[in-house]
């Protein structure tokens, strides 16, 4: 008996031991399993990232290359554009309109000028003149005249804009192509600054109130565009001297401004490209004033051939409706090379 308890004994303790040992292998085999598998997702993943991180870096280079060509494509054109369609000649630059004329711009350097109007040194001063302030601009370039009928048959005859009335076949009377576009809109004026930007691929639009007023009087606080004294008919036209339109740069050089513009005072009114606001005056910026965001009307500058005196001093506003069409408004351009 004892001997046969002793043989269940030890054959027990062999099915345990085996059974102990069994689970143990199965432990060990389900744990090496497990760490391969972790380790072959682990690389599955590795190798995934580095895939995605390859094709992303690939896709920057290839975006960046793209970019890159696009822009020396881009600078190639504008230098193209430059070349065929701007002229610097000292402080002037002039655009290319079509195979007979140009346009010329002169240089407005950077810096401050008074705008607006003190009273005690001008008695015609109005109220939305003042106060009169410090203003700081950078340099930009002033069309030297205002847009005349033969520039902006120009624009017409590409299809861009629309006539002016009284013009015949999408052209300006014959005896008037050198006088100043009139009856055009503010819309118009934008329209043909805007087909200049896109022929040249310069920055062109119409002035600011800021930038027509420096323009027209410099940084010394003149009252005219030719200084203090009073306008007449051998500086400008205006007053119904002549009773309507003069050829641009007719009272030249007598009439021009300090950086000599022409016809800033007189002839016809010009567009700007603020809205105006009577008070804007009151807490406008120091620097490059733009305007009012929003208005009801444009402002207008310059006076003209039907206005007496006071209203082609270079600090008189005026202000017209957008859709205002007018036999004595025109407009000129600002350049801002790029």
């Amino acid at each position: 008996k004892a001997q046969h308890e002793a043989e269940e004994k030890t054959q027990r303790e062999a099915v345990a031991k085996a059974k102990r040992e069994a689970e143990e292998k199965a432990k060990r085999e389900a744990e090496e399993k497990a760490k391969r598998e972790a380790e072959e997702k682990a690389r599955h993943e590795a190798e995934e990232k580095t895939q995605r991180e390859a094709a992303a870096k690939a896709k920057r280079e290839a975006e960046e290359k793209a970019r890159h060509a696009a822009e020396e494509k881009a600078q190639r054109e504008a230098e193209e554009k430059k070349r065929r369609f701007l002229r610097y000649a000292g402080d002037r630059i002039f655009i290319r309109l079509d195979q007979v004329q140009e346009m010329e711009f002169v240089r407005i350097p950077a810096g401050e000028f008074w705008m607006g109007s003190d009273k005690k040194k001008d008695k015609s001063a109005g109220s939305n003149e003042q106060p009169q302030h410090r203003v700081a601009l950078p340099e930009y370039w002033m069309g030297r005249t205002p847009v005349n009928n033969a520039q902006f048959a120009a624009f017409v005859q590409t299809g861009g804009g629309q006539a002016p009335s009284g013009w015949q076949n999408n052209l300006p009377p014959a005896d008037k192509l050198d006088h100043p576009v009139v009856g055009v809109s503010w819309a118009d004026a934008a329209a043909y600054c805007a087909w200049l930007s896109q022929l040249t691929g310069q920055k062109v639009g119409l002035p600011t109130e800021a930038e027509w007023e420096k323009a027209a009087r410099g940084a010394d606080e003149r009252i005219y565009p030719w200084g203090g004294q009073a306008p007449d008919s051998s500086r400008c036209n205006f007053n119904l001297n002549v009773k309507g339109t003069t050829p641009v740069g007719q009272y030249s050089p007598l009439g021009d401004s300090p950086y000599g513009c022409v016809d800033m005072a007189g002839n016809v009114w010009e567009w700007c490209a603020d809205w105006f606001d009577a008070g804007y005056y009151a807490g406008s910026p120091a620097t490059s004033p733009p305007g009012p965001a929003k208005g009801q009307y444009r402002v207008t500058r310059g006076g003209s051939w039907l206005n007496e005196s006071r209203y082609v001093r270079a600090a008189f506003r005026y202000r017209s409706a957008p859709g205002y069409l007018s036999h004595y408004q025109g407009f000129r351009c600002r350049l801002s090379p790029l």
